[in-house]
């Protein structure tokens, strides 16, 4: 489909064009509509919300139908205009922009860098537009604009903030609502007065006008007054701006090639060079209305337009802040709504009640505006009136992934427990040991190179190449952040559902994700701590004939980490806050009461309980690795014949701190034998090895633990 670089979009400038509402950002937006160098869709699609949206979708097919069926996309099949205009017009054949946004979600990837390339190529080649010739693609987004998101995603990124007079934007903002409603207390979806809205009006633009001064290089702010009187100067700096060629184009308004007149409140034809933005004023507002709003953005009238509003006094603005506001207690006589006398006296007595809430609040705001220096709390200046709420809660909620650990010392069942979750349908497992994803992504960090990255999500995770792209570029950005993060990342890519994930941690220190990951969940595994040892010793020593790493394991390593994952237990069981999230299972009840056992990690883990749970698996596929002695797909804890420990070693395991708590233990430390014991034991096997540092190494590493108990 695409044969070279040349074609895609990702050699491409990017610039937003932002605005906090009613600025005259759509009028500049349709300048730059027909610019033979410039891709820009005929709308404001508000991406980084939408996105924010669709993020839990993890299937190609649900993030098409998303796009198309649930964003302003759908525009294309019957009409692009929006404003003043009852004809309708539409740019394109919408079932082959379908066709071809759908190929290109495929070619591009499913990240935010990849939908917002597959929506725009699928744009430009439904209008038939040379790929080759663009310089740049520019997004109008107005105040949807993430300046997080677009950092991650772009390099040099450049935005377009489109400023006009604050009390013009807040008198045009005032006048769409009077003409759709009547009165300034609008009713919403469930016919109760929204009272605040007016506050809303002002508390959005302070907040885009906070959030824009973060950008402080690559940002070219055109304001709407110099734009319409001193047309052609301010186009040119546009052109300079984008680096692209001066056209007659820019100077005629379009959307989609079409001729556009604007979307006025004032419902009339607006062009670019004759029109008066500061027309609209005294239509909506009162005098004590526009002191108000040259006291909140005096900050902004200073750094923008060079005015500079002096107050006497605040006595004498608290005065006019408490005078009646324009149609507050009247309704807008002129408009399309017709109100009879009940309705009228019904929104008279809201105005009554919402007459002294909303000067606390403005009060509320000003007092923000100057002792937190100019940050608002606001929770979301980018979400529509009539939004649900509740529905983009869920949402985020679903995006975010459960994790469920399981954790223990090296031969306690942490990978049989994991098997037997395995063959639940309504959980993901992770095939691989989080200890070693941990490990591999610690390297990742130390040297931080885009291939090794690659590398790590081809032979590593083993997805497939079409994905190995996206999340390579997803890995490489976020490779500093928490793991939580990360895992999170990964987690998206490798499963396409939104279930819960369980890990196979062999690490003891179960208290640390209870803390990092604030929603998971951990089991915990422990086992008679003789047993583990001596599994352990077999495992290293009798199978893999590793004997210059066995003492240095057994003796120190392995006893430190069984030592690790009894004290977390004991800090655990002492915290109230951690009782609901973690389990503990001992790997002799396992064995002995299978049924029981499996019952407790599936009422633990909200799972269903299945007798499918009995058969050992793991990606869906027979295990067979359970246990050092036989290979078994059942849950059967096979027990080692000949104790490979010496009385030593028996009475260190024995006396592990808080063990006893849970295992009846012989605490009786035997010291009193001869090194020649632990000669005995290894003799037909040393000689394979480097005699005098296995004998210094292991001398030594005894001594030590002696020294440790008699001290203790």
């Amino acid at each position: 489909m695409i044969k070279n670089k040349n074609e895609t979009l990702e050699t491409k400038k990017i610039c937003f064009i932002f605005a906090y509402g009613r600025t005259g950002s759509s009028g500049l937006h349709s300048c730059l509509d027909n610019h033979y160098q410039i891709l820009t869709l005929p709308m404001e699609l508000k991406f980084h919300q939408m996105f924010n949206l669709s993020k839990h979708l993890k299937s190609t097919e649900k993030v098409f139908n998303f796009w198309i069926e649930k964003t302003k996309l759908k525009r294309f099949k019957n009409n692009i205009l929006y404003g003043n205009y009852k004809e309708k017009f539409t740019n394109l054949d919408f079932n082959f922009y379908k066709k071809k946004f759908k190929k290109f979600l495929y070619f591009y990837g499913l990240s935010r860098k990849g939908v917002f390339y597959a929506i725009h190529h699928a744009y430009a080649v439904s209008i038939g537009l040379n790929i080759k010739n663009v310089k740049v693609i520019v997004e109008f987004c107005a105040g949807s604009l993430n300046l997080d998101y677009a950092s991650e995603d772009f390099n040099d990124f450049k935005v377009i903030n489109v400023m006009r007079d604050f009390k013009s934007a807040f008198s045009s903002e005032k006048l769409l609502l009077l003409e759709n409603h009547s009165f300034i207390h609008y009713f919403n979806k469930n016919k109760l007065p929204a009272i605040f809205h007016y506050n809303k009006m002002l508390e959005r633009k302070i907040y885009n006008l906070n959030y824009i001064e973060k950008k402080n290089k690559n940002i070219l702010t055109i304001n709407t007054e110099d734009f319409h009187q001193n047309n052609k100067e301010e186009i040119s700096k546009i052109v300079n701006f984008l680096g692209i060629e001066l056209k007659n184009s820019l100077f005629e308004n379009t959307l989609g090639g079409h001729k556009w007149d604007g979307n006025s409140s004032l419902l009339k034809s607006v062009k670019t060079g004759h029109y008066n933005p500061m027309s609209n004023i005294n239509l909506a507002l009162n005098e004590n209305e526009k002191i108000i709003i040259n006291f909140i953005f005096r900050k902004f009238y200073l750094k923008f337009y060079n005015k500079n509003y002096k107050f006497i006094g605040n006595i004498s603005f608290i005065f006019n802040l408490f005078k009646n506001f324009k149609y507050e207690f009247d309704y807008k006589t002129n408009s399309s709504i017709k109100l009879n006398y009940f309705k009228y006296l019904y929104v008279f007595l809201i105005s009554c009640v919402a007459y002294l809430p909303i000067r606390i609040r403005i009060l509320i705001l000003i007092l923000k505006l100057k002792y937190k220096k100019n940050r608002l709390n606001i929770k979301s200046a980018n979400t529509d009136i009539n939004s649900d709420k509740r529905s983009e809660k869920l949402l985020r909620q679903r995006s975010k992934n459960i994790f469920f650990f399981i954790c223990g010392a090296g031969k306690c069942g942490t990978t049989l427990v994991k098997c037997i979750i395995d063959g639940h349908k309504d959980v993901n497992v992770y095939p691989v040991e989080l200890t070693n994803l941990i490990y591999q992504l610690n390297r990742l960090k130390k040297d931080k190179n885009k291939q090794k990255c690659y590398d790590f999500c081809e032979k590593f995770l083993k997805l497939k190449k079409e994905k190995i792209g996206v999340l390579t570029d997803e890995i490489y950005i976020n490779l500093n952040k928490s793991l939580e993060k990360i895992l999170n990342i990964i987690n998206n890519h490798l499963f396409l559902n939104d279930k819960p994930t369980v890990f196979d941690v062999t690490d003891p220190s179960s208290l640390k994700y209870l803390k990092n990951f604030k929603k998971s969940k951990v089991i915990h595994l422990i086992r008679n701590p003789v047993d583990s040892l001596n599994s352990q010793f077999f495992e290293r020593y009798i199978k893999f004939k590793n004997i210059t790493s066995l003492n240095k394991w057994v003796i120190n390593s392995h006893l430190e980490r069984m030592k690790e994952s009894f004290l977390n237990l004991n800090k655990i069981s002492n915290d109230k806050k951690f009782h609901n999230r973690y389990l503990l299972i001992k790997l002799e009840d396992l064995q002995e009461k299978k049924s029981l056992n499996i019952r407790l990690i599936c009422k633990f883990l909200n799972l269903k309980y299945s007798k499918n749970l009995y058969q050992l698996t793991l990606s869906g596929k027979n295990y067979y690795a359970a246990s050092n002695l036989q290979q078994t797909n059942k849950i059967k804890i096979l027990k080692h014949k000949k104790n490979y420990l010496t009385k030593f070693e028996t009475s260190l395991a024995n006396n592990i701190i808080y063990s006893d708590r849970y295992y009846k233990l012989n605490k009786k430390i035997n010291i009193n034998f001869t090194y020649f014991e632990f000669i005995k034991r290894n003799l037909k096997y040393m000689l394979q090895f480097n005699l005098l540092r296995f004998f210094i190494y292991s001398y030594f590493g005894i001594i030590f633990e002696k020294y440790k108990l008699k001290r203790n």
